[in-house]
This record gives structure tokens, sequence and C-alpha cells, in this order.
């Protein structure tokens, strides 16, 4: 079995589905809506996880997600180092439209 360590930055995702991008001054209704911890790090330990490495992950995360960083990450059988900081979890807004086009927009 692979092993992999990953140090990377921790968020919190909610991705909303829609038929087709705003508009300027446009309001659009989501089909659905789905949050989830993710971040570019976060996210290749979870992949390689998936395909049967042994990962170790290692990220700061906000007071308000780390609970559930670390219980989604025990769920994944990740190994991991996260440290709770004082400052907000990064938080991503995902636009995703039918024709599998996304928007992000990323407060750190």
């Amino acid at each position: 079995m692979s092993k992999i360590s990953v140090i990377g930055l921790v968020g919190n995702s909610a991705f909303l589905a829609v038929d087709e991008f705003h508009k300027a001054g446009e309001t659009l209704k989501a089909k659905s809506i789905h949050f989830e911890p993710g971040g570019k790090g976060f996210n290749q330990a979870v992949a390689a996880a998936r395909f049967g490495c042994e990962v170790s992950f290692l990220g700061a995360v906000g007071r308000e997600y780390f609970d559930e960083t670390v219980s989604f990450l025990e769920n994944e059988k990740i190994n991991h180092c996260i440290v709770k900081k004082d400052d907000s979890t990064a938080f991503a807004s995902i636009l995703t439209d039918k024709t599998g086009a996304n928007q992000v927009t990323v407060y750190q």
C-alpha cells in the first residue's frame, strides 16, 4: 500500500446547482445545495485514501468546523493532525451549471 502525506488547506464548501450562471444583478434559484469540507490539499488527501493509499493529512481549521472536519477525516480513514485556529475556516461557494461548468468564490 502506498503511503502519502499531505499538508493543505481545510475549508468548507457550499455546492449549488443552477441551470445557468447569473447575469449582472440577477437572482437565481438553485436546484440543490450540498455542504462538505474541502480545500485543495484536503481533497487530494481524500481522493488518495479512496484509491486505497494510506494517507496522513496536516492542516488547520477554525473552531466552527473543527469537529466536523475531524469526523470526516476519521470516516475516510485518514490519519490526521488538525490544528484548531482562532481565525475563521476558509469557505467556498461553488455554482455548477447544467453543463458542468462552475464558478467558485472563496473566502480565506
